[in-house]
């Protein structure tokens, strides 16, 4: 394959750089809003006093100071005019009598009898832990919301807001909530609201029952709507439980919502509102104001009979993306299509033989875990040698270094696959590029049986990859309508960025709790994608000499190291 002219690759080359950090660095979220907001809008700054109240120490269930922020609550609901209904339970569990108090919170629509939309967040913590990121955020964002919300006229349907005590020692205050089915008669819907961490956007991360009719409303209305449908598929063959939990098993329909950046402090002493990113606060409330404005105008009837499951994903810049699970089938065949056609048309231009891409398809886990070793070796190096040179910061991170270590481990995968191209030959590259792609769309034929709602993380990339192949190796042969190709070539390579890259950094702020574990996760994420760079990489390799190895690794490894020391810092 031959390199493109060295001006032309350094303009292609920065382009696509610039592509890759811009949707990494996007940070799915809101500015944070100040006091002098509207007064019709979800103001951050206003709902940090709250915050501030509830996380000022932490508040089991049962502890002396949770009592004192349930009474807060209380008070606050009353200057707002809420009318608020305590409900005390008391329940046994592992031989041990738990009492608390849910409070439930009621915005009267016109229709009194009609189905209602209920919105949940527990307001204990973890014992040791102030409970800033969970829940006390979500807690301040309906305070907030209901501010606002109790300034407007009676809306259609009647919007709740329940408060659950016991969360963190078993759901227990869901759990009897739930428990009499007159309390769920009247509920079209239930939207929860979580953080498993300090920072992040808030991402739509589980569904309830006949998800579509709700995944749609929520498209419609949100200001910055975020998530995938691979989130339920994985999350709901987890152990983990949240407040939903119970709501879904009662097959209420509904939508669950947490921010999973800056792991580090889940559960732990520094989850305080100091350590909490205002970005996070503010998108959970736009997106609970702008669901209760929604859905309280809403025909809910209409809804809650709309059966079927939705495929969404989000695209950089919040543009989410949504259809009907039934199309995957189609996307699937179509990610085929794509695939097979790009490996024909490589086989007929000499490029590819089958037996190159039978040995591509063998060697691409190989690659993947080999480059996924090397990047995380890296990032562990890094991290290490950070904390060696600051030994006395403490972790409490929200969430800017993972995104710069994430950022480390995507640049030198790059690089990897750059000098892995120089010392190739073109049939070697584009033989594991094409036995990658081939990986590619059975990983997507393998989710859509074992992970339904998961297949579009594989199926669309490898259409965008196989795009990618093709168009590259005809404009390498220099072959006529070679402009045309090089068009194709950048739409589809930012394509697969936009395609891949959200999923990655999703799949690194889940493992941000373990920071080396985050940056394994994405090490292997960038090494399975390492061989379908290889023709991208050779084409835009125009550098030649010593030089060319610095000139690859160099951002990565800055990056890394920029992630690390920002970790070690406490960021």
């Amino acid at each position: 394959m031959t390199p493109l002219a060295p001006r032309r690759a350094a303009l292609a080359g920065a382009a696509l750089a610039a592509f890759a950090l811009a949707c990494l660095l996007d940070p799915g979220s809101p500015a944070p809003r100040g006091v002098d907001a509207p007064q019709d809008a979800f103001s951050a700054a206003r709902a940090w006093p709250a915050l501030e109240q509830i996380a000022r120490e932490p508040h089991p269930l049962a502890a002396p100071r949770q009592a004192e922020v349930r009474a807060f609550l209380a008070g606050e609901l009353e200057r707002l005019g809420v009318a608020c209904e305590r409900l005390p339970w008391s329940r046994e569990q592992n031989g041990w009598t738990h009492e608390g108090v849910n409070l439930l919170a009621r915005l009267p629509g016109r229709e009194p009898d009609a189905l209602r939309v209920l919105f949940v967040a527990h307001y204990d913590s973890r014992v040791g832990a102030p409970g800033a990121g969970d829940d006390g955020a979500a807690v301040a964002a309906m305070l907030e919301c209901l501010r606002a919300l109790a300034r407007e006229p009676a809306r259609r349907n009647t919007l709740e807001f329940l408060f659950t005590d016991g969360e963190e020692a078993g759901l227990l205050g869901a759990r009897e909530f739930v428990r009499d089915p007159a309390t769920l008669v009247h509920l079209a819907c239930a939207f929860n609201f979580e953080g498993r961490g300090n920072a992040g956007p808030a991402i739509l991360f589980e569904t309830g029952r006949d998800d579509r009719a709700w995944i749609e409303a929520y498209a419609a209305c949100a200001p910055h709507p975020l998530g995938s449908s691979l989130g339920p598929a994985v999350y709901e063959r987890m152990p983990n439980d949240t407040d939903f939990t119970l709501f879904r098993r009662q097959g209420l329909p509904g939508l669950n919502f947490a921010w999973v950046g800056g792991g580090s402090a889940y559960h732990q002493p520094w989850d305080t509102p100091a350590h909490l990113d205002p970005r996070a606060l503010q998108h959970h409330g736009e997106t609970m104001l702008a669901l209760a404005r929604h859905l309280g105008q809403a025909d809910l009837v209409e809804l809650a009979g709309r059966r079927g499951r939705a495929t969404f994903f989000t695209l950089p810049g919040n543009l989410f993306v949504h259809y009907a699970a039934r199309w995957d089938a189609a996307v699937l065949a179509l990610a085929w299509l794509a695939v097979l056609g790009a490996l024909a048309a490589g086989v007929r231009a000499g490029r590819l033989s089958p037996a190159g891409a039978a040995l591509g398809l063998v060697a691409t886990p190989l690659a993947a875990l080999l480059g996924a070793a090397v990047l995380a070796a890296a990032g562990q190096a890094a991290r290490l040698l950070a904390a060696a040179a600051l030994p006395a910061a403490a972790p409490r991170g929200n969430g800017v270094s993972t995104t710069w270590l994430l950022v480390g481990v995507v640049a030198l995968g790059f690089a990897l696959a750059s000098l892995a191209a120089r010392r190739l030959g073109p049939r070697t590259r584009s033989g594991l590029a094409g036995g990658a792609l081939v990986a590619w769309a059975a990983l997507a034929t393998a989710a859509s049986v074992g992970l339904p709602g998961a297949s579009h993380a594989f199926a669309w990339p490898a259409a965008a990859a196989a795009l990618v192949f093709a168009a590259a190796g005809r404009l390498a042969a220099g072959a006529q309508g070679a402009r045309g190709a090089a068009f194709v070539l950048a739409g589809a390579t930012g394509g697969f960025l936009a395609l891949t890259l959200p999923t990655l950094k999703l799949l690194h702020q889940v493992g941000s709790v373990a920071p080396s574990f985050g940056v394994a996760i994405a090490a292997l994420g960038v090494g399975l994608a390492l061989p379908l760079a290889l023709p991208l990489a050779a084409l835009l390799g125009a550098w030649r000499g010593p030089r060319s190895a610095a000139l690859c690794l160099a951002p990565g490894l800055a990056a890394l190291a920029a992630g690390a020391l920002l970790e070690a810092l406490g960021r």
